[in-house]
């Protein structure tokens, strides 16, 4: 599980990249991304989170996304991501 808080933007996206880069690499089928600390969600850390999906989807695993603010799912949306194949926990 990836736990994230306050802001996830440009500064904390490099470091999520490398935790789930980690993940990738240990061969894991699915990562739980719990955003129920984080207040905003900007474009670099939108990205990473989809990156990470594209990334699972290859190898027919998932993210799950948990605890996701009002705030951070208008984000979310943004880039489809509510209505993709990954799965929600709101």
């Amino acid at each position: 599980m990836l736990r994230l808080a306050g802001r996830f933007g440009h500064r904390a996206a490099p470091e999520f990249e490398r935790a789930a880069e980690a993940c990738i690499a240990s061969g894991v089928a699915g990562v739980v991304i719990d955003l129920t600390a984080v207040d905003y969600l900007s474009s670099p850390g939108l990205r990473a989170i989809v990156a990470l999906a594209s990334r699972l989807q290859e190898r027919r695993g998932q993210v799950i996304v948990r605890g996701a603010k009002d705030a951070v799912r208008v984000t979310l949306g943004l880039a489809d991501f509510t209505r993709s194949k990954q799965r929600r926990r709101w």
